[in-house]
């Protein structure tokens, strides 16, 4: 699963603008479907819940995108769904530092928005971006499983 700082991505995609927010929401949300669709892995934008008309999950093709509720960031959650699921088969796309360095120590990978928006843009131009590396303790972590040891 790929989780999105969708406010955080937002900010620091060429033309879209916090300042312009449902402009910019709208803009970016169709953006991410179109790469959702090619994905095997669901993709989900998490927004802050500052949407008017109280809204908190939609489905736009193949990218889901949510709300968090009153009084949750969008980045508790991401923390939230990382500490429902196993974190090592979630991406969470984000530059914010903090944010990062939570998931990371809860054993998911990281990639700034930067990173996806490149990858966004290969894709765009026919030319598939690189892949993340997997890290090693989750190269040992599959060695392990396959083997049949309990990880």
């Amino acid at each position: 699963m790929v989780l999105i700082d969708g406010h955080n991505l937002m900010g620091r995609t060429p033309g879209l603008s916090l300042a312009d927010e449902e402009r910019s929401r709208a803009v970016l949300v169709e953006r991410l479907a179109a790469w959702a669709s090619g994905r095997r892995e669901p993709v989900l934008a998490v927004f802050d819940g500052n949407r008017a008309g109280g809204v908190h999950a939609e489905r736009v093709g193949a990218l889901g995108v949510v709300y968090a509720p009153a009084g949750r960031s969008a980045d508790d959650e991401i923390l939230r769904r990382l500490e429902r699921g196993n974190p090592r088969t979630v991406t969470v796309v984000t530059s914010d530092r903090g944010l990062a360095r939570a998931a990371r120590s809860r054993g998911a990978r990281v990639l700034t928005c930067e990173q996806l928006l490149e990858r966004m843009a290969s894709r765009a131009r026919g030319r598939p971006g690189p892949e993340p590396a997997a890290a090693p303790d989750e190269v040992e972590y599959w060695l392990r499983k396959f083997q049949g040891e309990d990880p």
